[in-house]
């Protein structure tokens, strides 16, 4: 750990910790689909862990699979984004009129295994 991180615990009468809060990953997520749930109802996840989730879900594919994961929460990432990642926000927005940036599909990410073909 790095000299002085935890100093801050020797004087909470001073600053009393109001809120934690951690941003969790997708395994939980994942658990709860491994063990049929219908509904998860999640507190604070990184916006790509439902995605991570259910790929790894959907594909079986355990901690050990880094570039699958990895692959997942990149789509994930991009799905999050929405618009961004279909024109939204590009340097070259200031020479187009407003009205060409209302209409604007949203990404979608097909997640395949890293073995599959695509053709």
């Amino acid at each position: 750990m790095a000299k002085d991180t935890a100093s801050f615990l020797d004087s909470l009468e001073d600053m009393p910790i109001e809120a934690a809060n951690a941003y969790l990953g997708y395994r939980a997520i994942k658990k709860g689909l491994d063990e049929d749930a219908n509904i998860l109802i999640c507190g604070r996840i990184s916006d790509a862990s439902p995605v991570i989730a259910a790929a790894a879900w959907w594909y079986d594919w355990s901690e050990a699979d880094l570039d699958q994961l990895a692959g997942s929460l990149i789509a994930g990432h991009l799905i999050e984004c929405s618009t961004y990642v279909t024109g939204r926000n590009f340097s070259g927005a200031s020479r187009h009129p407003h009205s060409d940036f209302l209409r604007l599909g949203a990404g979608i990410s097909e997640i395949l295994p890293s073995d599959a073909m695509v053709s």
